[in-house]
């Protein structure tokens, strides 16, 4: 978590969880994760589900950016796919070295 959180401010950071009714207040209270990230979206608050690609057509507009503009990163193949479909830099989560070095792979591609 440290390596998502040190992206800011220079990134938006956002985290799009299928949830359940109360995971906001779980999560927030067990981790934190509204003090490092700029925008949580619950899949319960929405009434949308990953892989839909709706929401990950919510979760740009919400960002106020393009898909291409965007890495989305999850363990869970079938929704890497759906966010590759919609225009939006997927990567898989294998283990941690693995993701940071793939994001910052895209940060840098997307920057050229």
């Amino acid at each position: 978590m440290a390596f998502f959180a040190s992206l800011r401010p220079a990134y938006q950071t956002a985290m799009l969880s299928n949830s359940y009714t109360g995971a906001r207040q779980r999560d927030q209270a067990l981790y934190g994760f509204e003090d490092m990230t700029d925008m949580i979206i619950y899949s319960h608050e929405v009434g949308l589900l990953k892989p839909d690609p709706r929401i990950y057509a919510l979760t740009c507009a919400r960002l106020e950016v393009e898909p291409a503009e965007m890495i989305f990163l999850d363990d869970y193949e079938p929704n890497v796919i759906a966010a590759r479909v919609s225009g939006i830099h997927g990567i898989l989560f294998q283990n941690t070295a693995q993701a940071i070095a793939d994001i910052q792979a895209c940060l840098l591609a997307c920057e050229r």
